[in-house]
């Protein structure tokens, strides 16, 4: 679940909510990743279509989470590839192959405006 979108602060140490990315703002994505289920997860990876030259991204593998329980991320990345809007996704799936019980809830994705 994408909590929040906008442009990092403090030379990357803090976070501000914006509907916009100006030139020389580095956007940053919150987001959640959360085990709907009723059983402990396996271990598991996010990916991150980024919207960036050389935009794919793919995180460490995570521990199980149990019914109910999430960690949070705050992804920054740099220029925006194009004027206007530009989407980035963010997708979760078990490590090593093994089966989810629903794929239909292992992404999410914002638009970012990119103001220049």
């Amino acid at each position: 679940r994408i909590i929040d979108a906008g442009i990092a602060t403090g030379g990357g140490a803090g976070f501000i909510h914006a509907d916009a990315v100006g030139p020389g703002e580095r956007p940053v994505v919150v987001f959640t990743v959360m085990n709907v289920g009723t059983g402990v997860s396996d271990r598991w990876q996010f990916t991150a279509n980024l919207p960036t030259l050389n935009g794919h991204f793919v995180s460490e593998v995570q521990q199980p989470l149990a019914p109910g329980e999430g960690r949070r991320f705050t992804l920054g990345f740099g220029e925006l590839l194009r004027p206007g809007e530009n989407s980035l996704t963010v997708s979760a799936f078990p490590w090593g192959g093994t089966d989810d019980a629903s794929l239909s809830n292992d992404a999410a994705s914002v638009i970012l405006i990119r103001s220049y």
